[in-house]
């Protein structure tokens, strides 16, 4: 055991051992590791060693300064009491003396000397190395300079050590096994139909077993994080339960099994379980009932239905008899009769106001409407319960219960939910389950679910350190989420389940619960879509750098400018952005000439764009650019810009305005030059994330077209601090040209103003262009407050709503 991958730790008594014994002793303790009290350097530890090693030809031992310390010690004591009386008080003062002696400071705490610092020592070369000091404030040190505060500390840890084998790697501790007959026999079963847990299958030419599974996965990685080696193997067994490979492991023919095993009282007097790697309870896999067209007579039996119409039947009779002498039923006893029981009936639906003579007939219609009221509530509450909520029924009685062959659900498991033996079925596959659903041979396990200990490793007893360390690596991995991973690996398909309590809230009414059909099923419902064009036939077109996701700018347009559309589309790489341009003047055809055309998306939409841009529609996109074709983008880059957003993190943003050449309307969107981003944003050229977008849609308001007032609320919509997810980017700045767009005047251009004198006609325009500008000022105003009011009011009326920003 004095080989590679052994560590050996020695006490202070066993190094003064190794100084005085034969060489072939020391030769074989190469490479521990020992503990002892750190004795600092001084002159008089040197003569003394030097003397001692004269006269007994071996260093000094531990033991021989301490003793010499000691007498110092009792000679101190002795001098200051000087004639002592007893015993007692030269004890007394040998336990309260403190001095500095050859061993350091000396001192005694409950009659035993104190060392608060340690040096380890490696035994190397038939002689030894100091290759580290501890002391309890500062731990382990290379030095023993670093122990006092005068000089700078090298650092935790100890010097190189050489370890048992004369290796330089740091052993790995305790070893299970050296060979292949001494690893640990790991049973697993095979041929199973459920593979999901373990998979194992025997390889007849290299005469090994390989596994697959979640079970496997996570006995793989719990065992591999391991600090020290565990060699093992697995071992093959087609047939048989886990209480059959229980009792193999009892009897010392395996070493531990490995699989959904379940931890039970029984078992655990045989084996070990680890800790569980599942949290486990018992499902019931139910035959779905098809919908009864019938289903409004299913509120009430048979009996009761019976019931109810023979008293309906003896009603009728008791009142035509006491209404005998009534005029109004004084007919033919069959017309009367008939009449009456008509009577009888629509009471069930609304009250008559049909006269009867007798107050006996009054007192039994009386009686009538009182069993109508509660037959009617019973029956509201049974048929709007059967329409709404998934029933299971128990069909313990008489009925036919399966389970998963081989598992501990069998038997008395089974046998508590009141199933004979006779009636408990064996199921190995999905084949074999289908069928029996099919046939109706099934039952339902009680509302109360029945819950186990979970999945668990089983280990032979003796083995207690690797259950211990297996079950802290399983608590290691759920915490750090490995386990969660290895689940969604192995489990990612959803099953519906429904739980078996009836605290479930019923889902509403709808024609589909009273028809019975669902016409899709769940999975192939997608709800969100993309923008992009797919070819009719062949591969579809491949980007160039598929892992960036796209971006969309969506653009409201007109032929006019055509020109600068085009220029502000070439800013913007048709590899990470998808073009949708709205044509609010309805003309399409005549933009076919530019050569990104065709790559566009072109929807002729006069109003009410808002909705082709839904958040489940554009949710592909990273960000949405909502841009006014009036924009000059000779300073702009959108590839650098969708850079600038993710490295600040804005959630909403805009370029910055040119003061010199845009028409401004907030001062705070202008550019400041040396900043690369600050904050505010308006509705002119705004970007959203598609998270900001989701909350931005919803706000936007159709009939209020300016949007003033909308920018002044979008913080709402910043993902959280407004302060930080909202920003004007000064770097890529544009031009905003102010042109009266949308049905305005087109009158003003981009163009750069001409500097003769304006003509009579053109003054005349100007001054309908004034006119126009100031037309569209009220509205914008007006807007505004529109805006303002319907903001106030639903704060007021949204209790639930907090505002974030009303500090």
């Amino acid at each position: 055991m004095m080989s590679k991958d052994y560590a050996w730790i020695m006490t202070q008594k066993t190094i003064d051992v190794l100084q005085s014994t034969k060489f072939e002793v020391i030769e074989s303790s190469q490479g521990a590791l020992g503990f002892r009290p750190y004795i600092p350097a001084s002159r008089k530890l040197h003569y003394f060693t030097k003397r001692w090693n004269k006269k007994f030809s071996i260093d000094a031992p531990m033991l021989a300064i301490w003793a010499y310390d000691t007498i110092w010690a009792l000679a101190k004591s002795a001098e200051r009491i000087q004639f002592p009386q007893n015993g007692s008080l030269l004890l007394n003062e040998i336990l309260k003396i403190q001095f500095k002696g050859m061993s350091g400071d000396f001192r005694l705490s409950e009659r035993k000397i104190i060392t608060n610092r340690l040096e380890i020592v490696n035994a190397v070369d038939f002689g030894e190395k100091k290759v580290g000091y501890w002391t309890l404030s500062k731990g382990i040190r290379k030095t023993h300079l670093s122990l006092n505060a005068v000089v700078p500390d090298p650092g935790n840890g100890i010097e190189d050590v050489i370890w048992p084998g004369r290796s330089t790697a740091n052993p790995k501790g305790w070893i299970l096994g050296t060979s292949n007959a001494k690893k640990l026999r790991i049973g697993v079963r095979t041929g199973l139909r459920f593979k999901f847990f373990v998979d194992a299958v025997y390889d007849n030419q290299t005469n090994v077993t390989h596994a697959t599974g979640f079970s496997v996965d996570v006995f793989k990685t719990c065992i591999q994080a391991l600090p020290y080696e565990v060699p093992y193997e697995f071992i093959p067994f087609a047939n048989g339960s886990y209480d059959k490979l229980i009792e193999k492991v009892h009897n010392k023919d395996i070493d531990g099994v490995l699989g959904d095993s379940t931890i039970l009282a029984n078992r655990s007097e045989l084996v070990d379980f680890t800790a569980t790697y599942t949290d486990l309870g018992l499902g019931t896999l139910a035959k779905m009932k098809k919908k009864d067209i019938w289903i409004f007579l299913k509120p009430l039996d048979l009996n009761l239905w019976l019931t109810f119409s023979a008293f309906i039947i003896l009603n009728c009779f008791v009142i035509w008899a006491i209404e005998a002498m009534n005029q109004e039923y004084r007919s033919s006893p069959s017309q009367g009769i008939g009449k009456i029981l008509w009577l009888i009936l629509l009471t069930i639906f609304f009250a008559q106001k049909e006269k009867f003579s007798s107050n006996l007939s009054r007192f039994v219609m009386f009686t009538w409407l009182i069993a109508v009221l509660i037959l009617i509530t019973s029956y509201t509450a049974t048929l709007a319960s059967l329409l709404t909520v998934e029933q299971f029924e128990l069909a313990s009685k008489g009925g036919i219960v399966g389970f998963h062959g081989g598992s501990f659900f069998g038997g008395v498991t089974v046998r508590n939910l009141n199933f004979t033996d006779s009636k408990q079925r064996s199921y190995y596959s999905y084949e074999d389950y289908a069928d029996a659903l099919t046939k109706g041979d099934y039952a339902m396990v009680s509302s109360e679910p029945t819950t186990s200990s979970g999945f668990a490793f089983i280990f032979a007893k003796g083995l207690p350190h690797l259950v211990t360390d297996m079950s802290k690596e399983i608590a290691k991995i759920r915490e750090d989420e490995t386990l969660r991973n290895l689940e969604k690996k192995w489990f990612q398909t959803e099953f519906p389940v429904l739980p078996q309590d009836s605290s479930e809230t019923p889902k509403t009414l709808s024609l589909e619960s009273l028809d019975g059909s669902e016409a899709l099923p769940k999975g192939i419902v997608v709800k969100t879509s993309d923008l992009e064009m797919r070819p009719l036939w062949g591969p579809r077109e491949k980007r160039k750098n598929p892992k960036s996701p796209m971006s969309l700018l969506a653009m409201a347009v007109g032929k006019k400018q055509k020109a600068n559309v085009n220029e502000m589309i070439k800013k913007f790489p048709l590899d990470d952005f998808v073009i949708m341009l709205f044509h609010y003047d309805g003309i399409v055809d005549d933009w076919k000439d530019l050569e990104w055309s065709s790559r566009a998306i072109h929807l002729s939409a006069v109003s009410q764009t808002k909705w082709f841009l839904h958040p489940d529609v554009v949710s592909e996109y990273a960000y949405i650019f909502l841009w006014d074709e009036d924009l000059g983008v000779q300073n702009f880059d959108a590839g650098r810009y969708v850079s600038i957003m993710r490295k600040e993190g804005l959630h909403i943003s805009q370029p910055a305005l040119d003061p010199e050449k845009s028409e401004v309307h907030h001062e705070m969107t202008t550019r400041e030059k040396g900043s690369t981003v600050h904050r505010w944003v308006e509705m002119m050229a705004p970007v959203f994330s598609k998270e900001a977008w989701r909350c931005v849609w919803y706000m936007i308001q159709n009939d209020l077209i300016h949007a003033w007032g909308l920018d002044m609320q979008l913080g709402y919509c910043a993902q959280g601090n407004r302060t930080q997810y909202i920003g004007i980017v000064d770097s890529e700045y544009v031009v905003h040209y102010g042109l009266p767009t949308l049905g305005g005047s087109q009158n003003k251009t981009n163009s750069e103003p001409s500097s003769k004198e304006p003509s009579q006609e053109a003054v005349s325009k100007e001054s309908n262009h004034i006119d126009i500008r100031t037309e569209v000022r009220k509205q914008s105003f007006n807007e505004l407050e529109t805006f303002k009011r319907r903001w106030r009011k639903a704060v007021q009326e949204d209790y639930c709503w907090v505002d974030p920003y009303s500090h």
